[in-house]
């Protein structure tokens, strides 16, 4: 399954929306964030409803 360690949301996280998704990754759980692993995870955000302005 491809899930991050952390998501954090920043309520101030400014633009348009006001706020910010943040995915974080522990490196010593899953290894690095792959390209696919960035890919698995915006595609969780999209299905959630979230733009990709709003991901980090």
């Amino acid at each position: 399954r491809n899930l991050p360690d952390i998501i954090l949301v920043d309520l101030g996280g400014g633009g348009v929306t006001g706020f910010l998704l943040v995915f974080i990754e522990v490196v010593a759980t899953d290894g690095p964030i792959t390209m696919q692993r960035r890919e698995a995870f915006m595609q969780i955000a999209a299905d959630a409803g979230f733009k990709p302005d709003t991901v980090a």
